[in-house]
């Protein structure tokens, strides 16, 4: 058998013809453990943010994440949100750039790159949304996590994992991918829904990342 994280990757792979279509099948990874999560949730976050309104941002520092991209829409939206603050967890070699990106951009105190962290439930229980500014990912685990934590997810249009578990921003905002207007446009989109639409786009997509859960 082989085995596929997404619908997608499993279309993919139907297409290229490798393997004769009977031994692909969909295999959620086990990602979610629910004792786990809603334990670390509750553990304390750097006292910093305990009182600030910030987006979030979680992976390697590296150019697949995007976060250059990810920091100049912030830039924009910390225009209209002055208040708002961008906290990015993970380490990697585009630290340097990063850091001198936000100098330039004047971001310092606004933008922060926190490094490793070996609980980030607790930043996504207390973080605004999640922002998965990825150019590709499959599926993006942490777009499962925040959505498990009931966490409204921005996520890039790639065609991969995260546009599936977005479902056509049923399930989240989809915006285009490496597209600052469209990211900066959703953000705004975002502040002007309704209780009960944001309600239901967190719910819908609770619903899906249970299909991760270890007890499923």
């Amino acid at each position: 058998k082989i085995t596929c994280p997404t619908n997608s990757t499993y279309e993919k792979f139907k297409k290229l013809k490798i393997f004769s279509e009977d031994k692909l099948e969909i295999l959620y990874d086990p990602i979610i453990s629910v004792k786990k999560i809603n334990k670390k949730k509750l553990e304390e976050i750097d006292e910093k943010f305990r009182n600030e309104d910030f987006i979030l941002g979680i992976g390697r520092l590296t150019k697949q994440k995007n976060f250059k991209f990810l920091i100049k829409s912030f830039y924009e939206i910390n225009l209209r949100f002055p208040k708002l603050k961008l906290v990015i967890l993970g380490e990697g070699e585009e630290r340097a750039v990063l850091e001198k990106l936000i100098n330039n951009l004047e971001l310092k105190g606004k933008v922060f790159l926190e490094g490793h962290k070996k609980n980030v439930f607790n930043y996504i229980y207390r973080s605004k949304c999640f922002v998965s500014s990825s150019l590709y990912e499959d599926p993006g685990f942490v777009i499962i996590e925040a959505g498990f934590l009931n966490k409204i997810v921005f996520a890039a249009d790639s065609n991969t994992g995260p546009t599936e578990i977005l479902n056509s921003s049923n399930n989240g905002l989809l915006f285009k991918n490496n597209d600052k207007n469209s990211l900066v446009n959703q953000y705004l989109v975002f502040k002007k829904l309704s209780s009960e639409k944001l309600m239901n786009k967190k719910i819908n997509l609770k619903k899906f990342s249970k299909n991760f859960s270890v007890f499923n």
